[in-house]
């Protein structure tokens, strides 16, 4: 199985939100619907954060463009959650396995 087809069943890839949270050592990742309505519908809470290390993908900032996901792999064993979306990748050590949440 695909690791987005297990996080984000019947889901675009396509980010809404992308909060981290230092006082409350939380992620809150958002995603659309589709990307026609662009309306939240799934959300992956990872919570506990240890640490929290990102990179860039590119050198140049293209804020202007729209954010997706290109995969999501948690790892119990070693208690790390990877982020990889077209800007940037995250690699987050956490207490919790991260959690999915249907908003709509």
């Amino acid at each position: 199985m695909h690791n987005l087809d297990e996080w984000l069943p019947s889901c675009s890839p396509y980010i809404t939100k992308f909060v981290y949270d230092i006082d409350k050592r939380e992620l809150v990742i958002e995603f659309a619907l589709d990307s026609k309505e662009f309306k939240p519908h799934t959300r992956i809470v990872c919570s506990g954060i240890k640490s929290y290390s990102e990179n860039n993908m590119d050198d140049e900032t293209h804020d202007d463009c729209l954010d997706g996901i290109l995969d999501l792999n948690w790892n119990e064993i070693a208690g790390t959650f990877l982020v990889v979306t077209d800007k940037k990748e995250i690699l987050l050590t956490i207490e919790n396995k991260p959690v999915r949440v249907i908003i709509t």
